[in-house]
């Protein structure tokens, strides 16, 4: 039972950490696009 419940909790923590992964890469593109917003607003005024 203690190993069924350990196999578990490894496997939530690798979903958490994926998608810890996957949130970190959207908010790093986030703002690559804003700073490039930002670029590109400053270049056309």
């Amino acid at each position: 039972m203690e190993e069924i419940c350990s196999i578990g909790q490894c496997r939530l923590d690798l979903l958490r950490s994926k998608s810890f992964q996957t949130k970190n890469a959207l908010d790093k593109t986030k703002t690559d696009v804003g700073m490039a917003f930002l670029l590109a607003c400053s270049a056309t005024q």
